[in-house]
């Protein structure tokens, strides 16, 4: 549904969450510090078993490519629609993860993290 009441409070609150990412993003102040901080610990923890083509399954700004390039070959980011995040995605493919035009066996690790899901990451022994 969209009103001019509904696009003026997205605009606003849109504008909140750009200013508080910006001023507040890497002070305890900020209220996805604490998440963040754990998520990226998880992260460095579990980046050594990557491999190969790694597959990160909602990959939204993929703020953690920068820790996995070292392990992989490649770095493909997923997303479910082009419209995911609300600052966008930067997803090589966006849909379901199961039809992905990508041939077999071409995928040697997944990951996926986030607040909900902890993080993850999956060799696939199959691809060894």
């Amino acid at each position: 549904m969209s009103t001019p009441l509904v696009n003026a409070l997205t605009r606003i609150h849109r504008k909140d969450i750009e200013l508080s990412d910006r001023h507040l993003g890497r002070t305890p102040f900020h209220s996805g510090y604490w998440v963040q901080r754990r998520i990226r610990s998880a992260i460095i923890n579990i980046v050594g078993v990557a491999r190969g083509t790694l597959l990160d399954i909602g990959c939204g700004l993929k703020p953690y490519q920068q820790f996995f390039e070292p392990f992989v070959d490649s770095y493909i980011g997923l997303e479910y629609s082009p419209d995911s995040g609300y600052r966008g995605n930067l997803a090589d493919f966006c849909g379901d993860a199961a039809p992905l035009p990508l041939a077999d066996a071409s995928i040697t690790s997944v990951g996926r993290h986030g607040h909900h899901h902890g993080s993850v990451c999956f060799p696939d022994p199959r691809c060894s």
